[in-house]
């Protein structure tokens, strides 16, 4: 016995898919379905999300994405991943709440792991055009 995709049925599917009947009995899904609703509800969660923590909607975090063309606010492309395998993060000043731009996960942490102090980005941008060991010998 074949299980319908109740969502291929809604589109006028006609060719029977198989279906996981044991994901939810009385709403089998093919996997094309069960995939389009999974990244669905995960958009909808990433969103309600962002609102709740950061104060800003689903629609402009895409705009700030759009804006930074889909990449780390720091790195850039160079991390190659362009916000493909994961969502960047987004960067706020956690004195104001300010929003500053999209992060990948490894500039994120960095940030916080400095404390957001530009001293300490100073002394790391001073270290790698000097550094310490040119001057020993």
């Amino acid at each position: 016995m074949n299980v319908v995709c109740v969502d291929c049925i809604k589109e006028g599917v006609k060719t029977v898919r198989p279906t996981d009947k044991d994901e939810h009995p009385r709403k089998p899904r093919c996997a094309t379905h069960r995939l389009a609703l999974r990244n669905r509800q995960r958009k909808q969660n990433h969103g309600r999300r962002i609102e709740t923590v950061y104060g800003i909607t689903g629609e402009y975090y895409q705009r700030l994405l759009n804006h930074q063309d889909g990449v780390c606010g720091i790195c850039g492309p160079i991390t190659g991943r362009k916000g493909a395998s994961r969502r960047l993060s987004v960067d706020h000043n956690h004195g104001t709440g300010e929003v500053r731009g999209l992060l990948c996960m490894t500039c994120n942490d960095y940030l916080g792991l400095i404390k957001e102090d530009i001293t300490i980005l100073q002394r790391a941008i001073d270290y790698l055009l000097n550094p310490p060991s040119r001057n020993v010998l």
